[in-house]
This record gives C-alpha cells, sequence and structure tokens, in this order.
C-alpha cells in the first residue's frame, strides 16, 4: 500500500497500521490511536492482569516541551523492559511445565547490549523476583555488575578474555556469596584461575564456552561454527576435563555455555544447536564432571521489519514458540541418556532492552522531487535538445499508460544528451536546469518503474550516533510517522540527518510486501511539527554511537505511568558542544582564549568593533553550552 499522489478520501489508521507494520514488529507494546498517534502501552505492574494504559508519544513531546526539553529525544520505557523479563520468564516456566522438564530457568542480561547505568540498575532490580543475573565480558562490566547485583540465586556469568585481575575480582565476588562463574574462553585461562582460586582459598564455579561445529542463522551466524573467534573445540574441551580431573578439580566444573549467534532468524538452526549442546553436556557428565548448568547463549531474535519470516531483520518463531523448542530439544536428548535435567540459562540482551528505547526527532526541511509548471514555449536560444524533451513530455497526457513508460526513457536519454554537450562546452547551465526541471516533470507525469520520484526529508538527528547499526551493518529499524496517521501519506521520503554526510540516511523502510528504499509521509507544513519515530533502539545503539560532526548524545527521558498519570522518573540532558569537545581533549578555556586574541587583533586593524567583539564572544559562549542538535 504505497504513497500515491493524491489522497484517498477515506483512508483510515488501519490503513497506516498496514502500511507500516505496526501491529507485527510493535509486539503489542506501540499502537495507533483512533486520533491517529502513534501510543505506547505501559502497566503500572506488570504482573498485573490489567490491560496496559496507552499514551501518546505526540502528547509525551509535547509535555518535555513544556519543561523547555527539545528534540531529538530518545525516550525510554522502563515498563517494557520489565514486561519483556517477565514474557521471556513466564514463556520458559511454561514450556518447562509442558514439556514435564525436570530442570528450571534463569535468565541473565548481556551487560554489553546497552551498558547505561539506569539500564543496569532496573533490569537488576525488576529482575530479582526472577533470580534475573548479569553476562559480563570484561571487568570493567564486572565492577558495574557488582556494584547492582546482590543476589545470591541470581548468576554472574563472566566471559571474555581474563587477567588476573579480572579472575581475582570475580573469585573474591564467589567468595563474598554471590553466584560467579568464570567462563572458560582460552584453554590458557584455566592455569591462572587454579592459581588465584588456590591463593584466596576459594573453590572456583567454571564454566566452559563449546564453540559449536554448526554455524548460526542470519546476519551474525558466522560468530558461531569452525570459523568463530571463541570457544573450546572438541579436543580443547577434553584438555580442559582431563587438566581438572588431574587437578582433582572436575567437580568445579558447573556449566557448558554456548553462542550461536546475535539475531537468531530461523528456528530450525536454534533446535540444532541445542540438540549439539545437549550432547556436549551429556559426555561431560559421563567424563565425571558435575555440571549443573546449560547455558543457551544469547540470540533471541526481535523481528525489526514485522515480517515474521526466516530474513537478517526478522524471524520466523515466538518468544513462546523459542523456548518450547529449545526445552523440549534438550528434554528429548536427557530422557535417552537417563542424566538429571540441567538448569538452563539464557542470555538474552537484543529480545529484552531492543523495545525499550525510541528515538524521536522531527523534521527541518524538505527538498521536494518536483517538476513544477512546464511553459509552452521555451526561451528563445534554449538548446534544441530541450524542446524536443518537452514535446515529449506534452505527449504523456495523451499516451496510453503503457507507453508512458517508452516515453519517458525518450525525455531521459535526450536530458543525458544536455549533460554530455555541457561537458563538451556546446550547451550552458541554463541550458541543463531547463532540461533538468523537465526531466523532473516527465518522472512525476509518466511514473516510470525504474524511477519513482523521492523527496528528501531533513531530520533532526544523527544515524552515526542514535541508529549506528543501520550505517555500519545495515541493520534494519521501524521507522514512521508519530501522528496524522488517519490522514494517507501522499509523499515518498528518503530521511536524510545533519551531517554532512553521504551515509547520513536511514536507507530501508518498512512496507507491506516488502522493504523499500523509502517512507510514506506526509506533506509537511510551515506551522506544525512533523514527527517521526525510530523503534526498537535498546539494544546496542546507545553504547555503539560516536560523535561523527561532533554530534552528541540526544536528551535521555524515562516514561512511566505513575497511577494513570504519565511522570519523567529520569531526564538526562544531551551532551553540549562543551562536554563533546572536553571528550575529544579540546581545551574550551584555550579555545576561547585564541578567538579573543583573535577579535583583539581585528579591532586593531579596524575590521571589526568592540561592539562586534563582544557578540561574537557572547555567541561563541553561548555555543558552547548549547545542545549539539538544532532547535526546535
Amino acid at each position: 500500500m504505497p504513497a500515491s499522489d493524491s489522497p484517498r478520501s477515506k483512508w483510515t489508521i488501519a490503513d497506516s497500521t498496514t502500511l507500516y507494520r505496526i501491529d507485527n514488529w510493535g509486539e503489542g507494546y506501540f499502537e495507533i490511536c483512533q486520533k491517529g498517534e502513534v501510543t505506547v502501552g505501559l502497566c503500572e505492574s506488570q504482573m498485573s492482569d490489567g490491560e496496559p494504559e496507552s499514551f501518546s508519544l505526540p502528547s509525551i513531546v509535547a509535555k518535555l516541551r513544556e519543561q523547555k526539553i527539545g528534540l531529538p529525544v530518545l525516550l525510554r520505557f522502563p515498563h517494557l523492559l520489565h514486561s519483556r523479563i517477565e514474557t521471556l520468564h513466564k514463556s520458559f516456566h511454561d514450556a518447562i511445565q509442558a514439556a514435564n522438564y525436570e530442570g528450571s530457568y534463569r535468565g541473565v542480561y548481556p551487560i554489553k547490549v546497552n551498558q547505561r547505568a539506569e539500564v543496569v540498575k532496573e533490569i537488576t532490580s525488576y529482575g530479582r523476583r526472577f533470580n534475573y543475573g548479569l553476562e559480563v565480558g570484561t571487568k570493567t562490566e564486572l565492577v558495574a555488575a557488582l556494584g547492582y547485583l546482590h543476589d545470591p540465586d541470581a548468576f554472574i556469568i563472566c566471559n571474555g578474555y581474563k587477567d588476573s585481575s579480572y579472575i581475582n575480582l570475580a573469585l573474591l565476588a564467589l567468595k563474598m556469596g554471590l553466584n560467579v562463574i568464570l567462563v572458560i574462553e582460552m584453554p590458557h585461562e584455566l592455569d591462572e584461575i587454579v592459581k588465584q582460586a588456590s591463593r584466596l582459598k576459594v573453590e572456583p564455579q567454571i564454566g566452559i564456552r563449546y564453540r559449536l561445529s554448526m554455524e548460526g542463522t542470519g546476519r551474525w551466524g558466522g560468530t558461531s561454527g569452525e570459523k568463530g573467534l571463541f570457544g573450546l573445540n572438541f579436543s580443547q574441551v577434553i584438555d580442559v576435563v582431563d587438566a581438572l580431573r588431574e587437578k582433582e578439580m572436575l567437580h568445579c566444573l558447573k556449566m557448558l555455555h554456548y553462542h550461536q549467534g546475535s539475531q537468531l532468524c530461523d528456528i530450525a538452526g536454534i533446535r540444532k544447536a541445542s540438540a549439539e549442546a545437549a550432547r556436549v553436556y551429556v559426555n561431560l557428565i559421563q567424563e565425571g564432571a558435575e555440571m549443573g548448568y546449560l547455558n543457551l547463549g544469547g540470540g533471541l531474535a526481535v523481528d525489526y521489519d514485522g515480517s515474521d519470516a526466516a530474513g537478517p531483520n526478522s524471524k520466523n518463531y515466538s518468544v513462546p514458540e523459542y523456548c518450547e523448542t529449545i526445552v523440549g530439544t534438550i528434554r528429548e536428548i536427557f530422557n535417552e541418556s537417563s542424566i538429571p535435567h540441567p538448569l538452563l540459562v539464557s542470555e538474552s540482551g537484543r529480545g529484552v532492552a531492543a523495545y525499550y528505547s525510541v528515538l524521536v526527532f522531527d523534521i527541518l526541511d524538505v527538498s521536494p522531487f518536483d517538476g513544477g509548471e512546464l511553459p509552452a514555449k521555451l526561451p528563445k536560444g534554449t538548446t534544441p535538445i530541450a524542446n524536443k524533451m518537452l514535446d515529449e513530455v506534452a505527449s504523456i497526457k495523451e499516451a496510453a499508460p503503457d507507453e508512458t513508460g517508452n516515453i519517458y526513457k525518450r525525455v531521459a536519454s535526450l536530458y543525458q544528451d544536455v549533460i554530455r554537450n555541457f561537458t563538451k562546452g556546446k550547451a550552458t547551465l541554463r541550458d541543463c536546469a531547463i532540461a533538468d526541471r523537465i526531466n523532473r516533470f516527465a518522472v512525476v507525469a509518466a511514473k516510470p518503474e525504474s524511477t519513482t520520484p523521492r523527496d528528501f526529508y531533513y531530520g533532526n538527528f544523527s544515524v552515526f550516533q542514535s541508529l549506528p547499526d543501520h550505517w555500519a551493518l545495515e541493520q534494519f529499524f521501524p521507522v514512521m510517522p508519530l501522528h496524522r496517521l488517519n490522514e494517507e501519506p501522499t509523499h515518498k521520503a528518503i530521511i536524510a540527518d545533519l551531517t554532512c554526510d553521504s551515509d547520513g540516511k536511514i536507507k530501508t523502510y518498512v512496507h507491506p510486501e516488502e522493504d523499500t528504499d523509502y517512507l510514506p509521509v506526509h506533506k509537511v507544513n510551515d506551522k506544525d511539527d512533523y514527527l517521526l519515530g525510530a523503534f526498537l533502539v535498546g539494544a546496542y545503539q546507545e553504547t555503539l554511537g560516536d560523535m561523527h560532526n561532533l554530534f552528541g548524545t540526544t536528551h535521555v527521558v524515562s516514561v512511566e505511568n505513575k497511577g494513570g498519570q504519565l511522570e519523567f522518573t529520569r531526564i538526562v540532558p544531551g551532551d553540549t558542544a562543551t562536554e563533546v569537545l572536553t571528550f575529544l581533549e579540546y581545551k574550551t578555556d584555550e579555545l576561547r582564549g585564541n578567538l579573543k586574541r583573535w577579535t583583539e587583533e581585528a579591532i586593531s586593524i579596524n575590521r571589526i568593533s568592540p561592539k562586534d567583539r563582544d557578540l561574537m564572544l557572547r555567541e561563541y559562549d553561548e555555543s558552547l553550552k548549547s545542545y549539539t542538535y538544532l532547535g526546535s
């Protein structure tokens, strides 16, 4: 249902729902209300049976502006984080009961997915009722985890490369009573773990990261299998088992961990990986290891494009189906071997955090693809080729629909002739401008399948700062207007950002049939803001963003439902120019001092007045204190 050139008389919110696929990727969290605005559903308590109360995103923006908080802004919704944790645990619990599985389930959140303190605090606080733990990959992440997670029944799983300092901190936390497991990523780590455990007089809990023989599915499938960077292969696993047996520490081996990849799109691959890992676990028990925990790693995918299919931006399963597949596969293998069912652990980060954040920005300017009105005759002296183009365009009105495409091809060929003549000095700049206008008019009039007009809508944001995975990996994020959704969007737009970079644009957009290179949008008027939202950006985007063109972080606001009323529970102002420059080692006092000396020199040669100097320094000081994005 693409945007058209003239609005339909009876466009409905159902049409917008279909056009933007919000019912698919929104997972019930995001919908369109009768007013034609995108809403978010927030429950006061995720444990209650009540329906979530919906709040309009444009109304949230309006309330923020009352508090002098402009756009762009990253809205965080802690309730959605709670809901994802609860959904994951409930789905595993239901699958375990339905399959008569004799083990239980614990989740852990990989801090690397979104390392912001607010996220980790929210997860450990709400997750305590589920003994929800954390996965860390560095010593610094472990430092963060130990500051918030003090539940002795929740796991702190230590992955990544480890030196003695990292290992010591983990072992001391274990000695304090926390449930810390050191997962061996590289064979040499075992000796250091044993050495430091002996020194600290603590018995370690050890895990092995097993490198699957099969590759995963989707964009990150190559991170597992024989080409995977991390984990132990068959022979290395046995070497660790033999080394632990020789040290009389085989009973310390508690966990098998495997990682199939991120954003696993195909349930069949998930089933195969869990079966292979279960076989390895069974053999470790048979080797004499105590075990107890089977860590499924991450990979729970998000349906970014709403297609519900096994593609790089989607998945062909639901969360309950994911849990049922894993539990059923593992149960079958363990029942064959008459070995106790292990406690299952998963490290779902993307599937938990993605829904948590929405980037909201406004459109600052539009560059329309518009041929305008053409005169019946061209000015005297215009290149004859342009007159031929005009004659061809005039015939479009009377042409049959299947002939207009051929007419456009002839117009486009003549246009290229004008350009070639210009490069040879046989046509003028004005000739090119006239030919360009005729060519654009032909595109609009003929509607050729190969060339569809695209307007440029310039948004108040930076792709590199707020959507880095889209730029670097072509990761898809659903983007759509936040209002006017009871009106038909009649324009086809490419959304560009504020950066002066050719990659500073959103390249793919959701569509009912398939992804496209344009977003259906409404005509922007001069008096009202036009608001867009980029959804499912809670995973990775906040921690991967850079400072391209020195655009810093956006304002960040946490939004909650308190007694049926919106409450902004946390407001973090976006970076100022001073903060960004200081981070990049500029000394703002030095910058200002240099500028002041330059202004004094300009006064001394009568280039500016003292009043101009004062104005310049005042504007400079205001710019240093200002938000790095444009005012709105």
